[in-house]
C-alpha cells in the first residue's frame, strides 16, 4: 500500500464529486485528475528519473495541488518554492536542491540569479498542453513505501534553511490515522488556510481528497483573516473541519458578533503549530459548549506532520496550559532525563518521539540526520527516536504537557523559525555591533518577533537604523521572518554570568528615560551595579530587586559597598534603600567601619577553623562512614579531552586554593586546620565494568578522612561504548555550592591555558578573622536576637512519618525532583514584585505553610542557608561560608497570605543581618540555658538557589552535567528550589528512615496543590484558601490519603 495507490483509488471512486472549491471554481476529482495526469505524463515522456526533484512555484492554489499530485504520480519529489522570497534565499535553496526542472506559471517572475540556477524552467501552460503520440507507451514507475515524496524547508540555526525529505509510507500512515480518528468521509468540507510552502499544507489538502470530501480554498485577499470576513466565510461555506494555527482560531473566536447559531456544520477545529492560550477558550465554550470539538495536535516536520493528539475539554479553559495529549497510532512519546531514563511524573525532561513513520531526514546533511534521529532502547526493544528539542513532563493522568524549548527555535503563527538564523543575517550588517532577536507576546496572546540592535562605534549617527536593518533583512529572509519591531539599545543587557538577559529583552518595550548619577557616590554605585547585574541600561531610580537583583547578588552588593566605601549596610538597610539614589544617601550619612575588613594572616603551622567547619567536623566524626557532607559531581565528556592536560589543570587549581590543601587536627582538644604546602593528587581511572553507569558514579562517592588532605578527589570513568565521565567529589568542610561553581569555571579556564587573576585572600584569612570577630561586643550583641527567638518551650515538629527504623538507617536518604512552571505562579510572583519581596522569601513562606498544613502546628522552625559571603574579598575564595539559620515563625491563620509573606520576609531579613551568630552558637547557648540537650532545632531545611548559583553553562562545549543524587541526607526533609528561568525546579531530599518513596510522592503532590492554590489568590486569607488547620493537619484533601 502506497500514498499513490490510496489517493488514486479515492480520485477514481469520486470522479463526479467536487474536489476543490476556489471562489467560483468547482473542480471535480475527474478534472483534478486530468490536470495532474498532464504533469505525470510530461515528466515520464521526458524520461525523468525516479525521485528527481521537481520545483513548483507561482501557481494558483488548485494548480499547485494538481502539480503536486502529478509529480508524486511520476515517482518524483516535489518542492514548493515561493517566487516572492528574496533572491539570496532562493539562490541558496536552489543550490542545495539541484532541481531537475522547475514548473512555474510565469517563467519571467523568478529573479534572474535564481532562474539561472535551475536546469530547466517550464511553464504550467506548456505542461498542460503537452501531447503524446498514441503509439508512445510511458514507463510507469513502481511506487514503494520508502520512496521520497516531498521536500519542505525549515529555518536553520546556522543561517541556512534545512530541507526535510518526506517519506511515502510515513505520510500515508498519518493521513490514515486522522481519517479514522475523526471519522472523515465524503460529506466533509475542509478549509484550506495553510500556505503551500509549509508541510501542514499536506494535511489540509490530502485529508479531504483521500476521503472523497471537498477542499474549500478561501479567496486570496490580504484582509481575509479578519473577523469580518473569516467568520461569514466559514459559516456560508458550511465548513465541517478546520486545520489552523491558534492565531487564526483567535481571529474567529474573538468576534464579538459570534453566536451559537454560527457554524452549524462545523464538527472539528484541529489546532497545531503554536501554544494555545487556555483563557481564550472560555469564550468558545461559553458559546458552543461541546458541540464543536477542539483538538490540540503536536508534531514536527521531521516526524511527518502530527504525532500526538489531545481532545480539549471545557474545563481546560481554567488550566495553565493545554497538554499535547497522547501519541497517535504506532507512536510513543517519552520524557527522558539526561541519562535517557524516563522522568518521574511531573518532572521535566526532554521530549522524544518514537515511531517507524518519520521522514527520511535532512537534505544533504547525513551527520545532522544521524544526530537527531537515533535508536533508543525501550521495554519493547530498540526503536528509532527523534529528539524534539521541546521540554515536557508527564501529568498524573498520563498526558504530555510541553514546558518550553531547550534551543532558540520558536513558532510564529505556526511557522517554525530559528532565531539564530535571523541573528546570523543581522551579523552581516556592518552598521551593527550586536543584534539579538526574541519572541514576544502581548497581553492578548499575540506573538511577534522583535530585534534589539546596538550600533557599531563607527556607524553614521544620522542613519535611520530601523529602515536600514529592515531593508537588509528583506534581502535575505522571507517576510514571515522579518521582526515586527527593531529597537535600538545602547548596550545589550547581560546577566551576572556575562550571558545575554533574554528574559529582560522579551519584556523590553523600547527606550526609557535613564536617570543619570547625580554625584560621585551614585556614579560609583552605578559601576558596582553593572559589575553585579551585567552591562544593561540602569537608571539611578531603578529598584535593584526589579531589574534582576536576587538574594545572592544582594549579598555581593553589600560586600562591594563595604569594600569601596567602608560603610556597612545590612540586608535590612538594603531593602529600605533599593535604588542607587537611596543607597548613595545612606552611604553619605553613615560613618566608616573597618571591623569587617579581612586582613591577610602570616604563615603559621595551624589556623583557627570557622564555626561552620567546626560543626561539620564533629557531625562527620559521629558517623565517619557518612557521605552526607560530600559534594559529588559527574559530567559527561563531549568529544576528545586531553587527560594529562586536565590533570595538570586540577593540580594548578589545588596549588591556587589553599582550601584544597587543608586538613584538620585536634590539638589539646581544640580543632585547628592545617594548610599543606604540597599534597599527593592524581586522577583515578575507572573502567565501568557493569551496565549501570550510575552505580559506578555512586561508588565513587566515598567517605573522606578529614585528617588527610586533599579533601577533593577526581576521576574519569570509561565505558565500553567509548563514553567518558568526569567525576569530582569534594567535602563540604572545604567547599560550598558557590565554591563548587567557581572551581569548575576556573578548571575550564586553566585547561584552556587562560591566566587567572591572583587571589588576594584565602579561606584561612576568613577563618582567623571570624575567630577574632567572635570576641567582639558586636558579635555578642547578636546573641540577644537569636535567644529571644527561641524563648520559652521549643517547638518540636511532628512530621507524619512512617518511622521505619531511624537508628539502623542513619543518614541514608534519597532525592525526588519535580517542577512547577512560572506560568502557574504569575499572580504570586507579581505580588512578590509589588511588595519588593524576594522569590526566596516567597518560596520559604510556601514551605512554611506546607509544614503547617501537614502537621497542624503553627509554631514551626525551618532551617535555611545564607551564602555567608558578606565581604567583597570573599567572592573568589573557595571554602565553606554557608551559614545555617534556624527561622522560627508563629502563624496567625487570620492573616492573608500576603500579610504572612511580609512578616516572614522581615524575619528573614533580620536573620540574615544577624547571621554571624550562627547555628553552632545558638545550639550551644540553648543547651546551656535549657539545661537539657537540644539535639536539633529543626527537622526541615529549605535551600534556594538563584540561576547564577552553582555550576553554570561555561563548560557546555566540553561537558554535560549528569543528574546525580546524594544517597545521604542531613535532615528528615530538605526542600531545594532552583530558579530555572521558565520554571522553579525542586528537589525533595529525605531520610529513608522517616519516609517511604510512596510517602514522598504524596507529599510532592500535596505541595504542588498547595502552591497552585496560593498562587491563584495570594491576597486571600489563609483560612479562606485552606480552611481550618485541623482539616489540613490530617491531610484531608479528597485526592490524597496517607498510610502513616
Amino acid at each position: 500500500m502506497t500514498f499513490q495507490s490510496e489517493l488514486n483509488k479515492s480520485i477514481q471512486a469520486n470522479s463526479d464529486r467536487v474536489a476543490i472549491e476556489y471562489g467560483d471554481q468547482k473542480i471535480t476529482y475527474a478534472v483534478l485528475q486530468l490536470r495532474a495526469a498532464a504533469v505525470t505524463n510530461y515528466l515520464l515522456h521526458r524520461g525523468t528519473p525516479k525521485e528527481a526533484v521537481i520545483g513548483i512555484t507561482g501557481l494558483q492554489r488548485p494548480d499547485v495541488i494538481a502539480a503536486m499530485i502529478g509529480v508524486i504520480n511520476a515517482g518524483c519529489v516535489f518542492v514548493m518554492l515561493d517566487d516572492t522570497w528574496p533572491e539570496q534565499r532562493l539562490g541558496l535553496l536552489l543550490k542545495e536542491l539541484n532541481l531537475y526542472c522547475l514548473i512555474t506559471n510565469n517563467t519571467t517572475a523568478l529573479p534572474e540569479g535564481a532562474a539561472s540556477l535551475c536546469a530547466e524552467v517550464i511553464s504550467w501552460q506548456q505542461v498542460q498542453k503537452h501531447t503524446i503520440a498514441d503509439n508512445v507507451v510511458l514507463q510507469q514507475p513502481v511506487y514503494e513505501e520508502d520512496d521520497s515524496l516531498y521536500i519542505y524547508f525549515t529555518s536553520g540555526s546556522t543561517g541556512t534553511p534545512k530541507g526535510i525529505i518526506g517519506r511515502n509510507g510515513s505520510l500515508l500512515h498519518f493521513l490514515k490515522w486522522e481519517l479514522e480518528a475523526f471519522a472523515i468521509n465524503q460529506a466533509m468540507r475542509v478549509s484550506q488556510f495553510i500556505s503551500p510552502y509549509f508541510d501542514a499544507f499536506l494535511r489540509d489538502v490530502f485529508i479531504p481528497l483521500f476521503a472523497g470530501g471537498t477542499l474549500c480554498i478561501p479567496p486570496s485577499e490580504e484582509d481575509f483573516f479578519t473577523p469580518e470576513k473569516l467568520v461569514p466565510w466559514i459559516h456560508e461555506q458550511a465548513i465541517t473541519l478546520i486545520h489552523c494555527v491558534p492565531s487564526v482560531f483567535r481571529v474567529f473566536n474573538n468576534n464579538i458578533l459570534l453566536t451559537a447559531t454560527h457554524f452549524p456544520a462545523l464538527k472539528y477545529v484541529l489546532l497545531s503549530g503554536e501554544k494555545i492560550a487556555p483563557a481564550e477558550l472560555s469564550n468558545w465554550f461559553a458559546i458552543f459548549g461541546s458541540r464543536i470539538q477542539l483538538v490540540n495536535l503536536y508534531g514536527a516536520t521531521e516526524t511527518t506532520l502530527i504525532r500526538s493528539c489531545y481532545l480539549i475539554q471545557p474545563e481546560d479553559a481554567a488550566a495553565a496550559r493545554i497538554p499535547i495529549g497522547f501519541p497517535i497510532a504506532d507512536t510513543e512519546l517519552l520524557v527522558l532525563g539526561q541519562d535517557l531514563k524516563p522522568c518521574n511524573t511531573l518532572v521535566q525532561g526532554d521530549l522524544y518521539i518514537l515511531s517507524d513513520y518519520f521522514t527520511k531526514g535532512y537534505l544533504n546533511d547525513a551527520p545532522l540526520t544521524q544526530q537527531k534521529f537515533a535508536h533508543i532502547e525501550t521495554s519493547d526493544g530498540s526503536r528509532m527516536s527523534f529528539k524534539t528539542g521541546d521540554k515536557a513532563r508527564v501529568l498524573v493522568n498520563g498526558v504530555i504537557e510541553l514546558m518550553g524549548r531547550e534551543d532558540r527555535m520558536v513558532k510564529i503563527r505556526g511557522v517554525r523559525i530559528e532565531l539564530d538564523e535571523i541573528e546570523y543575517v543581522l551579523a552581516k550588517l556592518p552598521l551593527l555591533k550586536n543584534g539579538i532577536v526574541v519572541k514576544r507576546e502581548d497581553e492578548k496572546g499575540n506573538e511577534s518577533l522583535a530585534a534589539f540592535v546596538v550600533k557599531a562605534d563607527a556607524a553614521d549617527p544620522t542613519s535611520d537604523l530601523e529602515t536600514v536593518v529592515q531593508t537588509h533583512l528583506k534581502e535575505y529572509l522571507p517576510s514571515y521572518m522579518i521582526p515586527a519591531n527593531i529597537i535600538s539599545l545602547a548596550a545589550l543587557p547581560l546577566l551576572a554570568s556575562g550571558k545575554i538577559d533574554y528574559k529582560l529583552l522579551e519584556k523590553e518595550t523600547g527606550p526609557r528615560e535613564i536617570v543619570a548619577p547625580a554625584n560621585t557616590i551614585e556614579a560609583g554605585l552605578l559601576e558596582i551595579w553593572k559589575e553585579i547585574l551585567g552591562d544593561k541600561p540602569i537608571s539611578a531610580d531603578d529598584s535593584f530587586h526589579k531589574i534582576g537583583g536576587n538574594s545572592l547578588s544582594m549579598m555581593k552588593l553589600i560586600g562591594r559597598i563595604y569594600k569601596q566605601y567602608n560603610v556597612r549596610i545590612t540586608l535590612g538597610d538594603l531593602f529600605k534603600n533599593l535604588t542607587i539614589q537611596k543607597q548613595a544617601a545612606f552611604i553619605g550619612r553613615s560613618s566608616k567601619d573597618k571591623l569587617y575588613v579581612i586582613a591577610k594572616v602570616p604563615v603559621k603551622p595551624f589556623y583557627q577553623v570557622s564555626q561552620a567547619q567546626e560543626r561539620m567536623y564533629y557531625n562527620q566524626q559521629l558517623n565517619k562512614d557518612s557521605v552526607a557532607y560530600n559534594l559529588p559531581m559527574a559530567l559527561e565528556i563531549k568529544g576528545e579531552i586531553d587527560q594529562v592536560k586536565l590533570e595538570g589543570a586540577f593540580r594548578q587549581l589545588i596549588d591556587r586554593h589553599e582550601a584544597l590543601r587543608t586538613e584538620f587536627k585536634l590539638e589539646d582538644g581544640e580543632l585547628l586546620q592545617v594548610v599543606k604546602e604540597n599534597v599527593d593528587f592524581s586522577m583515578e581511572s575507572i573502567l565501568n565494568g557493569s551496565n549501570d553507569l550510575y552505580k559506578t558514579i555512586a561508588d565513587f562517592n566515598r567517605p573522606f578522612n578529614l585528617d588527610q588532605a586533599p579533601l577533593i578527589r577526581c576521576g574519569i570513568i570509561s565505558e565500553a561504548t567509548g563514553k567518558s565521565i568526569l567525576v569530582i567529589n569534594t567535602h563540604h568542610i572545604i567547599c560550598d555550592g558557590i565554591s563548587q561553581g567557581r572551581l569548575f569555571a576556573e578548571l575550564l579556564s586553566l585547561y584552556n591555558g587562560e591566566e587567572l587573576k591572583p587571589l588576594n585572600r584565602q579561606y584561612k584569612d576568613y577563618a582567623e578573622w571570624e575567630y577574632g570577630f567572635r570576641q567582639t561586643d558586636e558579635f555578642l550583641s547578636l546573641r540577644e536576637f537569636w535567644l529571644g527567638n527561641f524563648d520559652g518551650t521549643l517547638p518540636v515538629l511532628e512530621l507524619p512519618t512512617t518511622k521505619i527504623d531511624i537508628d539502623s538507617i542513619a543518614d541514608h536518604g534519597a532525592t525526588v525532583p519535580f517542577e512547577i512552571e512560572k506560568e502557574k505562579l504569575q499572580l504570586l510572583l507579581a505580588c512578590l514584585s509589588s511588595e519588593e519581596i524576594t522569590v526566596f522569601a516567597g518560596l520559604f513562606a510556601l514551605n512554611y505553610l506546607f509544614m503547617w498544613q501537614i502537621t497542624g502546628q503553627d509554631d514551626i522552625v525551618i532551617g535555611t542557608a545564607s551564602s555567608g559571603r558578606m565581604q567583597h574579598e570573599l567572592e573568589d575564595v573557595v571554602g565553606m561560608f554557608v551559614k545555617t539559620l534556624p527561622i522560627r515563625y508563629k502563624l496567625n491563620v487570620d492573616l492573608t497570605f500576603k500579610e504572612m509573606l511580609i512578616e516572614i520576609n522581615k524575619l528573614l531579613i533580620q536573620a540574615n543581618s544577624k547571621q554571624w551568630y550562627d547555628l553552632t552558637n545558638i545550639m550551644s547557648e540553648l543547651n546551656a540555658e535549657k539545661k537539657v540537650p537540644v539535639e536539633s532545632l529543626f527537622d526541615v531545611m529549605f535551600v534556594y538557589q538563584d540561576v547564577e548559583d552553582g555550576i553554570r553553562g561555561e563548560g557546555d562545549a566540553l561537558f554535560t552535567r549528569l543528574p546525580q543524587e546524594n544517597s545521604a541526607a542531613k535532615y528528615p526533609l530538605t526542600l531545594i528550589a532552583v530558579d530555572n528561568g521558565h520554571s522553579f525546579g525542586f528537589k525533595l531530599e529525605y531520610l529513608a528512615g522517616y519516609f517511604s518513596a510512596g510517602d514522598i510522592d504524596l507529599l510532592i503532590t500535596q505541595f504542588i496543590t498547595l502552591v497552585e492554590k496560593v498562587a491563584q489568590k495570594p491576597e486571600a486569607g489563609i483560612s479562606e484558601i485552606f480552611g481550618s488547620a485541623e482539616k489540613s493537619a490530617h491531610m484531608m484533601d479528597e485526592d490524597i490519603s496517607f498510610n502513616f
